[in-house]
């Protein structure tokens, strides 16, 4: 009898908390139970790719990684049919594959970065003086970018800046324009990155090229209030955290989540550049983000291969030095932000 009574509250138990049971709802395709764990660490990635035409190459590759989205750039790009067809395309796979929409980011910031060219609005964040303009800017450029079938645009970037800094020329410096931007895309159905937190000031060198230290944190007040469902990091070694870099460190993670709020997706800026790789092994460029509590990793292709990123990552997984429930907790974050693009 007892033997009996336990097998009836063993059973119990499994179906009420295993979230796959048969007594729970059935799995649907772009579910967290439905995701196999490579599936689940491809969630994590956007990644770059080769190539400015869908081809079987491509094709396996997105169903070879699982990426969550992937990131556009010079090579993706040359007319407005041309990248039309390529994003439906990479859409239609990754749908098939997990279920789930595919993020396709791309940094158009305005000005000298406008990675997609033959777009109309390209106003420097400099030439943007108004409320009323920088609405219209971000509503604009959001439509632009809705209509060739972009949904995630890498802008504004928030980070505080002067003259002789890398990075002055690209930053959006009024304090009273950032909201009304960041509304404009947001009503133009396209999701945004703000970026990178807490800021790349007083750097006056390419911090992709060479690491970047600072003995304090720049101020953040420039990143709060807004509406954008996603927000960058920095690869700078900020002394007053410790001897790594930000997005390395749970300490700067969770520095974002208490200004910002915890509903905020948090990614890196690209992990594939040689300030990173030319001081760190690539398993900890990978895998301290992600330990730390980072949602998503920009891992561009452009020095190593993505796949390189991903692997590793899976690898850390099932070894066990990834808790697996970080990964299912970072995609169950990203499913609900995807579902806004359903």
């Amino acid at each position: 009898m007892s033997s009996i009574f336990l097998f009836i509250i063993n059973l119990i138990l499994f179906n009420v908390f295993n979230p796959c049971s048969a007594s729970a709802p059935a799995c649907e395709q772009g579910d967290l139970c439905s995701l196999t764990i490579e599936q689940k660490v491809g969630q994590l990635f956007i990644v770059g790719f080769g190539g400015a035409v869908m081809s079987p190459e491509l094709e396996q590759e997105i169903r070879d990684l699982h990426p969550g989205g992937v990131l556009l750039l010079g090579k993706n790009i040359e007319s407005e049919e041309q990248l039309k067809k390529l994003i439906s395309d990479l859409r239609g796979i990754a749908m098939d594959d997990t279920g789930l929409p595919l993020l396709i980011a791309v940094d158009q910031e305005g000005g000298e970065l406008s990675r997609i060219d033959f777009l109309k609005e390209k106003t420097a964040p400099k030439d943007i003086h108004t409320k009323k303009q920088a609405y219209g800017v971000g509503q604009t450029r959001g439509s632009e970018l809705k209509d060739l079938g972009v949904n995630l645009n890498l802008a504004p970037l928030l980070d505080e800046a002067e003259k002789s800094d890398f990075i002055y020329s690209r930053s959006l410096l009024r304090n009273d324009l950032i909201e009304e931007l960041v509304k404009g895309q947001k009503d133009s159905g396209i999701l945004t990155c703000i970026k990178h937190f807490p800021g790349y000031e007083g750097i006056s060198f390419n911090p992709e090229e060479e690491l970047a230290f600072r003995d304090e944190l720049p101020r953040t007040e420039r990143f709060k209030n807004t509406e954008a469902e996603f927000v960058m990091t920095a690869n700078v070694v900020y002394r007053e955290l410790g001897g790594l870099p930000f997005t390395f460190l749970k300490k700067g993670i969770d520095l974002i989540k208490k200004e910002l709020g915890s509903s905020v997706l948090i990614i890196t800026d690209d992990l594939d550049q040689y300030s990173l790789l030319n001081n760190y092994s690539l398993e900890d460029i990978v895998v301290k983000p992600v330990q730390a509590g980072v949602d998503m990793l920009i891992f561009s292709g452009w020095r190593l291969p993505e796949e390189d990123g991903v692997e590793i990552l899976l690898s850390a997984v099932k070894r066990g030095d990834v808790d697996e429930g970080l990964i299912d907790r970072a995609v169950e974050r990203i499913i609900k932000v995807k579902e806004k693009l359903k």
